[in-house]
């Protein structure tokens, strides 16, 4: 970090407004009496980057960074990294009055877009932090040390190096240790302690473990990996046969449900009957036609008998034909009278007649239809019985692919062998690093 130009207004002993040019000098020196701020020139340094000054003890301490009486104090650095120029500023108040509390109330860091410039009003810039934590965060990123750090290595404390030069001989030993920040160094070597001695007991494990292995042999190993082998191809083998065990598994399930259902409806068919008054109806049938023949035949007769009658009557008065023709009327008077009692009986015998033939063509036609149902369930059942058959055997045949014994004993020593093999060829690796 090359600092460029520091500008001070009211902080501690510069009241007014001070700047501080760096820009031609690659060594400087402030010299000067006592109490005329050279320390406060650095340790305005400081705060700007850091917002505090080890000189005040603590570092959240910033009461003595505003000058006696001034309400407001500001303090800006302009300080380059690798080439590239940075701009951080921090603003004191003071409230309530000359007795008041001090804080800080802003910070602000930013980058010069000019790698030239001096952040003079209305140069362009790049805001990287606007709050005091941040700021502070983002300077320490930029350099590489903290506060404590950069008090150590950069800044060496006025108090403490007094304490250096006053202090006893055992003393003075812890405080340049200190002041260099040669702590890290005693660190590190308890650090390197704790881990040698935890490599020694690795070490110590190690070589327990390499006795216990004494029989992990490369046959060992070897016939173990066989055993492996011929493991893995039997699992391969099993897994292969599953997916068509379950496929069989399901088609014989699903074979024993249309089975079931065949079965049903062969025992359905089985009880169907033909009606018992089938055969009465047929009689029926056949009487009533037989009576209705008659009745028509009678009527034929009567009418023939009325029409010779009225022929005879018309041809002449004779007594005897008038006698005939009177019996004969007669006759056919009784028949006339006979011929609506038939004709009802006809009518009625005629009625049955259809319902009966109705009932004889749907009984027919049922029947047939049953018959055809039951032939159609006796070939399904057949072929159904035939695929249960198939399917049976198949599943005999995969039933019969067993696992052979000791399987889960040989999952049990891969597994073993595999975790020996590992730890065995571990510590080969470690006893020949060894």
């Amino acid at each position: 970090m090359r600092p460029i130009v520091l500008d001070m207004n009211g902080f501690a002993s510069f009241r007014e407004p001070t700047q501080v040019d760096f820009t031609d000098a690659d060594f400087f020196a402030l010299v000067g009496p006592t109490g005329s701020g050279k320390s406060t020139v650095i340790y305005a340094m400081t705060f700007a980057l850091y917002g505090s000054v080890p000189r005040w003890g603590r570092k959240g301490m910033v009461s003595l960074a505003l000058a006696p009486t001034m309400a407001r104090g500001t303090v800006k650095l302009v300080f380059e990294v690798e080439g590239q120029r940075y701009a951080v500023a921090r603003e004191l108040r003071r409230a309530g009055g000359q007795a008041g509390q001090v804080s800080q109330r802003a910070a602000s860091l930013e980058r010069l877009l000019d790698p030239a410039g001096t952040a003079q009003p209305g140069e362009p810039t790049e805001v990287l932090a606007t709050d005091l934590t941040g700021v502070t965060d983002a300077v320490e990123r930029l350099l590489g040390l903290s506060y404590e750090d950069f008090c150590q290595c950069v800044v060496l404390p006025q108090g403490q190096f007094a304490n250096f030069l006053h202090a006893k001989t055992s003393d003075r030993q812890e405080i340049l240790l200190r002041l260099l920040g040669a702590e890290h160094y005693r660190k590190m070597m308890e650090r390197a302690n704790q881990r040698a001695s935890v490599a020694a007991q690795r070490a110590d494990s190690l070589t327990e473990t390499l006795t216990t292995l004494a029989d992990a042999t490369p046959e060992a190993e070897k016939a173990a990996r066989a055993a492996e082998k011929t493991l893995t191809s039997l699992s391969e083998q099993v897994e292969a046969a599953l997916p068509q065990i379950q496929t069989t598994e399901t088609e014989l399930a699903a074979a024993r449900t249309e089975l079931v259902r065949l079965e049903g409806e062969q025992t359905a068919l089985a009880a169907v009957r033909i009606p018992d008054n089938v055969a009465a109806l047929d009689a029926d049938l056949g009487a009533s036609r037989s009576a209705l023949e008659k009745a028509q035949a009678a009527e034929r007769l009567a009418e023939q008998a009325d029409s010779i009658s009225r022929a005879a009557l018309a041809e002449g008065p004779q007594r005897a034909p008038l006698e005939l023709a009177r019996e004969r009327r007669s006759e056919r008077d009784e028949h006339v009278a006979r011929l609506p009692l038939l004709r009802d009986d006809a009518a009625r015998l005629s009625v049955l007649s259809d319902d009966a033939e109705i009932r004889v063509n749907d009984a027919s036609s049922a029947l047939e239809e049953l018959r055809a149902q039951r032939d159609e369930a006796t070939r399904s059942s057949e072929v159904a019985a035939e695929r249960v058959a198939d399917l049976s055997r198949e599943y005999a045949a995969l039933i019969a692919i067993s696992v052979p014994d000791g399987t889960d004993k040989l999952d049990e020593r891969r597994r073993a062998a595999g975790s020996h093999g590992t730890t065995s060829t571990r510590a080969l690796n470690v006893k020949k690093q060894l």
